[in-house]
């Protein structure tokens, strides 16, 4: 686990990656809510350093985060998500919705 998550890659133009969506990652694990301009990849909406990994495939959204600071995380799926609207972070608002879930 803590090979996962281990910082092996971070981009030096946030914004260039797909609209702030990839921005920082693991081995095989992503890291969002990344502290750096040009990331829209908060998906907390709390400034929460969350490790996991996103899925996205014929209107399903699914995702596993992990936050070790505080020892919680979720996993969610939610099906019939069109790619559109985005919410406030360059997740969807209904990804958004449920990680707002968190404790």
């Amino acid at each position: 686990i803590a090979r996962l998550f281990t910082l092996v890659w971070q981009s030096d133009r946030p914004g260039a990656t797909d609209r702030g969506f990839h921005c920082a990652y693991g081995l095989g694990v992503q890291f969002t809510g990344w502290p750096h301009r040009g990331c829209a990849d908060d998906l907390s909406g709390r400034g929460r350093l969350l490790i996991g990994h996103a899925g996205e495939a014929y209107g399903v959204r699914s995702g596993l985060w992990i936050d070790s600071a505080r020892g919680t995380g979720i996993a969610y799926f939610a099906t019939g998500v069109p790619d559109a609207p985005r919410g406030r972070s360059a997740y969807t608002a209904v990804e958004e919705a449920l990680v707002a879930r968190l404790p």
